[in-house]
């Protein structure tokens, strides 16, 4: 998308390195009340089948108070988890998974 704003021009691009393994994957997950975001968001990501980073000491985990649910996309799951919690995701030259 390109917009301008005064005498700039901005062109927003969304590049998908590493697609291939989240348009492939496809989950089905359950989880009980009170389950820790941070534990489906691991489930999430082992479905990739990449090499994940250790994520950062200072991310507050959250539990689903009425529990999750979802069928789906592996990338869609990942980001309505990473969004919970305030969270972005990457993945980077097809090796590795990144949160922040």
């Amino acid at each position: 998308m390109t917009t301008r704003e005064g005498n700039d021009t901005l062109t927003e691009l969304t590049v998908r390195d590493g697609a291939l393994p989240l348009r492939q994957t496809k989950l089905s997950l359950s989880y009980a009340p009170n389950t820790s975001a941070l534990d489906i968001l691991a489930d999430i990501s082992k479905a990739f089948g990449l090499p994940v980073k250790p994520m950062p000491e200072k991310i507050m985990d959250k539990p689903y108070r009425r529990g999750f649910a979802f069928c789906g996309k592996a990338e869609v799951a990942m980001k309505d988890v990473c969004q919970y919690l305030g969270l972005t995701w990457s993945i980077q030259k097809q090796r590795n998974s990144n949160l922040e």
